[in-house]
């Protein structure tokens, strides 16, 4: 197929079918375009009344089916509508209400429900032959007005805002993943919704859709659905091929439905989504405005709402690897088939190599309701000191998944087993049970906030690079393909060996459904190991922003308000703090109570409350040269330039003989002063030795162990031993936030 042919067919179906004719004339002549915004994507809106129809279609469910005839069967098209055949048992059809020059429609020969795998050979092979158009798939529920007849459709380009815009905001996108063929998955953030752009050469159309089938896999969808939803389109860009993806949490928008001067009729396709907003109505028209058109945008893109009345079922990174052993200890299901026992997958030639076949991702279904599996040789405490690997058994589905140049095991599995696993992975499951108690709420609350967080955006770390500065702060939202990983980074998940000691099933019956909450919304309830004290906030770690519920606070046993808290901004009480420890919770020798809170490979490490590391010249020279490819030449001085109210250090500067470079934040600076991690960025520095005039080594003398934002594990087992109860221990660390109950399954 050439543009030329389909430009021949596109003139004599308009020449034979004069009422189609006429709508493509008032498209040029009648139709209104306003723009609205001209940043980034443009925004614009259409007046186009022969559009009610599509509007107003019925969606139809499987309660509800579709009562009409199909107008894209070919025995319900008029006399004057006639088809152009096309690969994988397609046709190309004239739209007969186009909203697009050349706009055109090609179906299914046969009527089978909306799904893109029955499209695909034929989208994306016209998508390379035919470089003057852009195509675009709607889901089912994404704006489809014929549901039950696959199809896609496509228009010429340069009309259409994301395509016409590409140039413009190609340099903004951010890089995601590239595999082995050199497909790259990237974001645009500055849109009001998410938007994702998968693209490489032209002539590697076959790996770009594995790639893309790839990636919509790891779309959240409902249970027993074919298909996440999205709006998909595709065109080439010079010689690149570019597919465009929004993934949907809704058809249509609150105010379709509303009443009265509330309502705007607007149902929302590939095409609205893509900056072209369509209106049928002239008061929609006149009267939308590019913030209306973003809020709507922005409430129907986005990821299957999460509805916590009921029990959510996460999806959990737990290996990555080039060769990843599985052993199904019961039935588990996969393309059909029943497996049991020991299979290895390899990644080979940009697949999940198995079975003497080659698959884009694999999916295990257990056919037992607890049914289990072995994942051998799991890499934990990834980049820490005390790294190792063990083989873990775990309940629930299991996927591989390509990632990047290596597959990933995700474990799917219900949030209160998930989490009988986390609280007997982070600590110790004979551990108090007031502490189990609170430490499976803020497991809980952290977890529903991350999942809540990806239904508007996946992010990754966050950088700001200069030459004379480097910030960087990461968070477990770097995580594409899945929820969460099954380390530190997120929390610890390490299989279900533990899990049904009585303790823990105590833990999790007491505190089912129950989540820290604050002003209308689940707290992101973070813990680390000790706070040495003090406790820290959010913004000297994370993002520039703070939360009331996560005040500086001081681990004192006795009562306190916040106010007594001292101010560690300055390196003086910064000094004095550290030098001088005092009555706190975290402050403790009590071996027995250690040894029944920390698992044994966290009590290598006994002197986390106060702490004393000493790092070399050529250490520290190694440590920026390896992880941030910075060179400075010898180090003369570390240089804390602010620190947060807690203490830790929030911008480092060091300076060399060839130059100085600002650092944050607190676990980036972690991470260049040590082989794996720095225990906190809480410390005071003390240059000693010298050669040259430039210090041999330098002395670092901290507190506390991990972030200090939010709860302290040791300070919150002391408590509990003490007889406070999981409630007075939340209240003491997540100061005015109130427990929840969002739903309450038994075990």
């Amino acid at each position: 197929m050439t543009g030329a042919e389909l430009s021949s067919f596109f003139q004599q179906q308009l020449q034979q079918w004069p009422e189609a004719a006429t709508r493509f004339a008032q498209l040029k002549s009648a139709v209104e375009i306003r723009q609205l915004c001209t940043d980034g994507i443009g925004l614009s809106v259409q007046w186009n009344p022969a559009r009610i129809v599509s509007t107003k279609a019925p969606v139809g469910d499987a309660t509800k089916p579709i009562v009409r005839p199909c107008f894209l069967c070919s025995e319900n098209q008029v006399a004057e509508q006639f088809g152009l055949p096309y690969e994988g048992g397609t046709r190309i059809l004239v739209n007969p209400f186009p909203i697009l020059p050349g706009h055109l429609v090609v179906a299914k020969n046969t009527h089978e429900p909306q799904t893109l795998a029955t499209l695909a050979k034929s989208l994306y092979q016209l998508a390379t032959e035919v470089p003057e158009y852009v195509f675009f798939y709607n889901g089912a529920r994404s704006g489809a007005s014929a549901p039950d007849h696959a199809h896609y459709q496509g228009g010429l380009r340069g009309t259409l805002p994301l395509e016409r815009d590409y140039a413009k905001i190609a340099p903004q996108l951010n890089l995601l993943d590239v595999d082995s063929r050199g497909v790259e998955l990237l974001r645009y953030v500055a849109y009001p919704c998410p938007l994702y752009i998968v693209r490489n050469t032209v002539g590697e159309a076959e790996a770009h859709y594995a790639f893309v089938d790839r990636f919509l896999h790891t779309l959240p969808k409902e249970e027993g659905r074919s298909e996440a939803d999205f709006n998909l389109f595709v065109w080439q860009e010079a010689e690149v091929l570019i597919t465009a993806i929004i993934p949907r949490s809704k058809h249509r928008p609150i105010c379709f439905f509303a009443d009265g001067d509330e309502q705007c009729l607007v149902s929302p396709g590939a095409i609205d989504m893509a900056g072209l907003l369509i209106t049928p109505r002239e008061e929609d028209f006149r009267s939308m405005t590019a913030e209306r058109m973003t809020k709507i945008q922005a409430e129907v893109g986005g990821f299957l709402t999460i509805d916590f009345q009921e029990e959510p079922v996460v999806r959990v990174g737990v290996l990555r690897g080039e060769e990843i052993s599985v052993e199904f200890l019961t039935p588990y299901s996969c393309d059909g088939v029943i497996y049991e026992g020991k299979h290895t997958f390899r990644f080979e030639d940009s697949a999940v190599a198995w079975q003497e076949k080659h698959w884009p991702y694999l999916d295990f279904k257990s056919q037992h309701s607890a049914g289990r599996f072995i994942i051998h040789d799991v890499i934990i405490g990834v980049n820490f000191h005390w790294e190792q690997q063990e083989n873990q058994t775990f309940e629930g589905d299991l996927s591989i998944l390509i990632e990047g140049q290596g597959l990933t095991a995700v474990n799917k599995i219900h949030t209160e087993v998930y989490l009988s696993s986390v609280i007997s992975s982070e600590m110790s499951a004979d551990a108090p049970l007031e502490f189990l108690k609170a430490h499976t709420v803020i497991s809980r609350s952290w977890l529903f906030r991350q999942l809540l967080r990806k239904q508007c955006w996946m992010k990754q770390q966050r950088m700001q690079i200069s030459e004379a500065e480097r910030m960087v702060w990461y968070d477990n939202d770097n995580h594409l393909y899945y929820d969460i990983c099954a380390d530190d980074h997120c929390q610890r998940y390490q299989g279900i060996k533990h899990q049904n000691k009585e303790t823990i099933l105590q833990a999790i019956r007491a505190t089912k459904g129950e989540v820290l909450w604050y002003n209308g919304a689940v707290c992101d309830a973070r813990f680390y190991k000790c706070c040495g004290g003090m406790t820290e906030l959010f913004s000297t770690c994370w993002e520039d922003e703070d939360f009331d519920y996560l005040p500086v606070i001081a681990d004192k046993k006795v009562a306190t308000d916040i106010n007594d808290a001292t101010d560690l901004r300055t390196e003086d009480t910064v000094k004095a703090w550290i030098e001088n420890g005092a009555d706190d919770f975290c402050n403790t020798t009590d071996k027995a109570l250690l040894s029944e809170v920390l698992n044994g490979f966290d009590q290598a490490t006994n002197d986390f409350y106060r702490w004393t590391v000493e790092v070399s010249q050529e250490e520290l020279q190694r440590f920026l040269q390896e992880k941030a490819q910075i060179d400075l030449g010898d180090i003369v001085a570390l240089q804390p330039l602010e620190r947060g109210r807690g203490g830790r250090i929030k911008r480092l500067r060091f300076v060399g003989t060839k130059g100085t470079m600002i650092v944050g934040k607190e676990l980036e600076i972690r991470r260049l002063l040590s082989s794996s991690h720095l225990y906190s960025s809480a410390f005071i520095v003390e240059p000693i030795g010298e050669k040259g005039k430039v210090p041999t080594h330098f002395l670092l003398q901290g507190a506390g162990w991990g972030h200090g934002v939010g709860l302290c594990q040791i300070g919150a087992a002391v408590m509990a031993k003490e007889r406070y109860t999981y409630q007075e221990i939340l209240a003491h660390y997540y100061r005015g936030a109130s427990l929840r109950r969002l739903y309450a399954h038994q075990l």
